[in-house]
Parts: structure tokens; sequence; C-alpha cells
């Protein structure tokens, strides 16, 4: 649901600045508005190819829901695609992730989010998960 709604905070947030509304129909989202919306979100905010097609892949979601629903007759990404880039990332090396956990912090908050990425480096779970305010490991 959170990315949904920032979705949604995006695709509003477009529609108010380049559109000059406080709403828009479903009906009349096409080829054109899609485009804009992509440009938009990667003028606007700097983001790269795969983070704009997750916020297309939200509201491409919605819109399937629109047709099943019959509020429109066809996606509007029927025509358009976005492609999603393949990524590469670079890992730490045993030698980098040693030095880090070893590395001598003095601020004692800077110190804890080290211990933290380091127990996710080691664990495979994320540092979203582990700082969880539902859950509370450290």
């Amino acid at each position: 649901m959170k990315h949904y709604r920032v979705s949604r905070k995006k695709l509003s947030e477009f529609i108010n600045k380049q559109l000059f509304s406080k709403d828009y129909s479903v009906a009349n989202i096409d080829y054109d508005f899609l485009n804009r919306f992509d440009m938009y979100l990667k003028s606007e905010y700097s983001i790269h190819q795969n983070t704009a097609w997750n916020y297309h892949k939200h509201l491409k979601r919605v819109l399937n829901l629109a047709v099943s629903m019959e509020h429109i007759n066809k996606n509007p990404y029927s025509k358009f695609k976005v492609k999603l880039e393949e990524a590469h990332r670079d890992f730490l090396t045993k030698v980098e992730l040693r030095n880090l956990e070893f590395k001598n912090i003095d601020l004692d908050r800077l110190s804890v989010v080290r211990d933290i990425f380091i127990f996710a480096c080691y664990t495979g779970l994320s540092y979203a998960g582990i700082t969880n305010k539902n859950r509370t490991f450290f």
C-alpha cells in the first residue's frame, strides 16, 4: 500500500503542476498523458528508468482494474510501453565489509546504523525490515 500511496501522490502532483487541475478523469488518460507523466517523473525527480517503471506499474494495475470495472474500454498501456532496464549493482567485497565492520565511529547514532547494516549483510535481511517500527531487533 505504501508504494501505491507514493505513486498516487506523484500522479496527483503531476496532474496539479502539469495539467493545472485537481482531478482528472480516468477516461481521459491516453498515450500522451502517460508519456507526459513519464517525462515529468524523470525531469522533476531525476529518477531512473526502473524507478519510473515502478510508478507506471502501479498506474497500469489501477487502469486494468478500471477496465475490469468497465470504467474504460481499454488500458492505454496497451500502446505505451515502459521498459525495465537491467540493473548492475556493485557488491561489497569481504575486505570492504570487514573494514566497515571494524571501523571506529565516534557518533553513537552512526555506529548503530553501521551495526544494523552489518547485521543485514550477514543475515540477508533488508535494512528497512530490520528497522521496522513494528519489530525491534535493536
